[in-house]
């Protein structure tokens, strides 16, 4: 990736980071700046130390050498779960600059990645820390054009799983195209009258919980069946993952304030935290129990616009009205105005999200 050709003879490819020393990258071999440089089974999978990239999952290595191919202290590599037959993995960057190993749309060998791969069945809605009047809650969607079977068609009693939940589906669940099922700590019965789920929404009990601190939640396809030493097992194939935080950039409402996280682009990549908000707010029962917040504004009562103060780094400010209804979110840095004029002359609440707390207010405006 940098702007200089790099001279990786003799550097070592491997699938098991513990033994770098499999294949030997021959001699000469240079990658231009920007450039690539591909090797295949025909290259490490033959020889002494030869070795294969396993669709049950596994790792693969670079590591970095001299010219006697003794080792340098550089690598680079990721470990993969399983995958479908001709998918391939490929790293990508999302908005926060973090970098994933993730199934890509197709195959570009000596060529710049493909976009990620999404769906056909995406976590859209995850309620990880509810506040005292609601339910923890996942929702996955069928994005795609056909029918998923979410278990195996060659051994239906192995069904796809939900990790960070320790949830497995039960035999014999499907998805339409477009359809929605929920996943809820709660009795099944009770969330669907709470909610107003139809009768036709499938709705299935966890057990375990999600972490009101942030996790990565993994939804698993069912793969192929393999057999080692060990014994048999199936594959598990990762259909999507999100790992949320309760900390900035992650919208701060959702901890515990009565949102929920959304994803804004069901058919975007969904492990990034540009492509979720928070919704379905509603803190008529915080405005209840408002306290004295340390945050400061001025001037009181407002006209056109109003500055917040006395806390540090980047805070999420919601906006209600009397009834409950958040009608304003900004993200703002302390000292930083806020223009009013967009809203009426009246009474207003406040809460601002900090790195340090969440803190309630009034906000009166001539």
């Amino acid at each position: 990736p940098t702007a200089s050709a790099v001279d990786i003879s003799n550097w070592w490819l491997t699938d098991n980071k513990n033994i770098p020393e499999k294949y030997k990258i021959p001699n000469g071999t240079i990658i231009p700046a920007g450039g690539f440089k591909v090797f295949d089974e025909n290259q490490f999978g033959i020889g002494l130390n030869a070795f294969g990239l396993s669709s049950s999952g596994e790792m693969v290595f670079l590591f970095s050498a001299d010219a006697g191919a003794n080792l340098t202290g550089y690598s680079s590599g990721w470990n993969f779960d399983g995958q479908y037959k001709n998918k391939a993995f490929g790293v990508y960057t999302n908005s926060t600059g973090k970098q994933l190993f993730v199934a890509m749309t197709h195959s570009t060998m000596g060529r710049p990645n493909a976009i990620p791969d999404v769906g056909p069945i995406v976590i859209n809605k995850i309620n990880y820390f509810p506040d005292i009047n609601n339910d923890e809650f996942l929702c996955l969607k069928n994005i795609g054009d056909t029918l998923v079977n979410l278990h195996s068609t060659a051994f239906p009693d192995s069904t796809w799983e939900v990790s960070g939940i320790g949830f497995a589906f039960p035999p014999g669940v499907s998805m339409a195209p477009g359809e929605s099922i929920y996943l809820t700590k709660a009795l099944p019965s009770q969330f669907r009258t709470k909610y107003n789920i139809p009768s036709n929404v499938g709705v299935y009990q966890y057990f375990g919980s999600l972490n009101n601190q942030g996790e990565s939640i993994t939804l698993y396809a069912i793969g192929n069946l393999y057999t080692k030493a060990t014994g048999s097992f199936m594959s598990r194939i990762v259909i999507d993952k999100v790992k949320y935080n309760d900390k900035l950039p992650w919208p701060l409402s959702a901890a515990g304030l009565g949102d929920y996280l959304k994803r804004n682009v069901d058919t975007d990549f969904g492990n990034d935290v540009a492509n979720w908000s928070a919704t379905n707010g509603s803190i008529a029962q915080q405005i209840e129990k408002l306290r004295l917040s340390p945050v400061n504004l001025q001037p009181v009562p407002a006209h056109t616009q109003v500055v917040f103060s006395g806390f540090t780094g980047r805070a999420e400010l919601s906006i209600f009205n009397v009834n409950g209804c958040r009608i304003e979110v900004l993200n703002l840095d302390a000292n930083q105005v806020v223009n009013l004029q967009n809203l009426n002359s009246g009474i207003y609440f406040y809460q601002l999200q900090t790195m340090d707390g969440v803190y309630n207010g009034k906000l009166i405006k001539d």
